[in-house]
């Protein structure tokens, strides 16, 4: 959307960002490195992709298998 074009635009003029999102596509489009938690406790950091296949990342945010 109109916001990530915007920290893209911000970012490309060497500004650094942080930012707290929920709506993935956005942190995938924006985000160098992402830090999740989990109430509050840090379960992972890295590169988006390796974040986003973290099974810790994955159980906590989608839930534990059945």
């Amino acid at each position: 959307g109109e916001a990530v074009e915007l920290l893209k635009r911000v970012r490309a003029q060497g500004v650094g960002i942080l930012f707290i999102e929920h709506l993935m596509p956005a942190v995938r489009a924006l985000a160098d490195r992402v830090v999740v938690l989990d109430h509050g406790e840090k379960i992972a950091e890295g590169p988006y992709e390796a974040v986003a296949q973290d099974p810790r990342v994955r159980e906590a945010y989608l839930g534990r298998k059945a």
